[in-house]
């Protein structure tokens, strides 16, 4: 600002986009002199905002305001450096088996990189709210199965549980299954192996899909 007289001083701007920003002070100089603004509020929409400045001479000023990444599944690899997942669901399926069903989820990090793919088959044809799936158990029982690829190029490493990974197996866990808006909610947690054949923890995973 251009300070014309000293003294006190309060700035704020109206609300936009659920956003204000204000300062006060006291001017000691005269002359250009920088001020700091300092926000407030949540932001309703994703967009460029032009935040209008009051004074002798309004102006405005652009806040972008990004928007907010849909997170449908986490993880954390807790091994040394513990690393969290975390992205959202491409894809969702619900289909028959022969008697069984099968919900699997593809999906991918925020950056649309790194491939999330789980899979439950539940033997009875039903997925209910409480019931476990285990990768470590053939698909007479209520099996799963559990893959996340790194890039790049997805070549880089593969953290996977199944049948076949010895020494590996995770559970997942069906929190709710909304018959209406065809939602599937859970969590999982044990242990997957990687391409060198490390096991890796899998902790605090959670997961969420809708299928057509």
């Amino acid at each position: 600002v251009n300070v014309t007289a000293t003294g006190p001083y309060n700035i704020a701007t109206t609300a936009t986009n659920g956003m204000t920003f204000s300062a006060s002070g006291t001017f000691s100089t005269l002359g250009p002199q920088p001020i700091i603004l300092l926000g407030s509020g949540t932001p309703g929409v994703a967009m460029t905002s032009n935040i209008p400045m009051p004074g002798t001479t309004p102006c405005t000023f652009p806040i972008i305001v990004n928007p907010v990444p849909t997170i449908d599944w986490t993880f954390t690899k807790t091994n040394a450096p513990s690393t969290i997942y975390r992205g959202q669901t491409d894809q969702a399926v619900l289909v028959p088996n022969g008697a069984a069903v099968v919900f699997g989820i593809a999906g991918s990090n925020s950056f649309g990189v790194d491939n999330f793919e789980i899979a439950l088959s539940d033997i009875n044809g039903t997925i209910t709210n409480g019931e476990t799936y285990s990768t470590s158990v053939p698909l007479t029982s209520n099996a799963a199965i559990f893959s996340y690829t790194l890039p790049p190029n997805c070549t880089a490493d593969t953290y996977l549980a199944d049948i076949s990974t010895t020494g590996a197996s995770i559970t997942f866990t069906v929190t709710t299954h909304n018959t209406t808006t065809k939602t599937i909610t859970g969590t999982f947690s044990g242990t997957a192996k990687n391409s060198a054949g490390q096991t890796l923890t899998i902790a605090s995973g959670t997961f969420r899909g809708t299928y057509p």
